[in-house]
């Protein structure tokens, strides 16, 4: 114990100018030791008188009436139990970078679907599909949104910790540890881009093209039909 507040020989090195009577008042708290070597948090409940032994930098009293130890602390940093042997010792923590992928809470277009009709059964060809072409050319009507389709945009971040230093180390303590982690932005959804939009054009009726137009009634079932209209049963 004298050798750990800065006796370097212990009890060798101890002069009767490092020695001096005290009177610890009632009230103050610390760790008390015994015969066992154990310790524990005590208060004073009446003051006690003391021998204290310091060594400039750093004091214990013994009690006069029994000889424990005693030295003052708060409770936060006072312990019970066997007293910990405590060493400063190297850390080095570098852990492999890891990716790690979110969502962001905005969400961006993913699919647009459109519906349209063809103006008449005499085009040169009745199979064609809507096109720019064919709606400039007057054969198509203009393509009509039904339905849009959204995604949340996923953000992917890397992840590692790197730190070294040193670290007070305890016997039978859990000894803690603290790294500063490094997070880095590998990719994001850079935005709305008309381009990479997926589209979906469904060929329907006249008729059903105007009711959806006003009310948007047959919408369901034009999404979930299995084949489009013949072109006979598009006038």
């Amino acid at each position: 114990m004298l050798k750990e507040i800065g006796f370097t020989n212990g009890a060798q090195d101890v002069a009767v100018g490092n020695i001096e009577p005290i009177t610890i008042p009632a009230g103050t708290t610390g760790n008390m030791g015994n015969g066992k070597m154990n310790y524990s948090y005590t208060e004073m409940g009446r003051p006690l008188k003391a021998w204290k032994v310091s060594s400039g930098s750093c004091a214990v009293a013994f009690m006069r009436a029994c000889g424990n130890a005693f030295y003052g602390a708060e409770k936060s940093t006072a312990f019970t139990g066997n007293k910990p042997r405590c060493e400063n010792m190297a850390v080095d923590i570098n852990a492999e970078p890891k990716e790690i992928t979110v969502s962001q809470p905005a969400e961006v277009v993913k699919k647009k679907v459109y519906v349209y009709y063809k103006r008449g059964c005499g085009c040169i060809d009745c199979g064609v599909s809507w096109s720019k072409e064919a709606y400039e050319n007057g054969i198509l009507s203009r393509p009509l949104l039904v339905k849009t389709e959204k995604e949340t945009a996923p953000i992917t971040y890397k992840v590692s910790a790197n730190t070294s230093g040193t670290a007070v180390v305890c016997k039978g303590q859990t000894t803690k540890v603290t790294a500063d982690l490094v997070v880095e932005k590998q990719g994001e959804y850079a935005g709305y881009n008309p381009d990479a939009v997926q589209k979906e054009y469904i060929e329907v009726s006249r008729h059903e093209y105007e009711q959806i137009l006003r009310e948007k009634n047959t919408l369901k079932d034009v999404l979930q039909r299995d084949a489009h209209e013949e072109c006979n049963s598009c006038k």
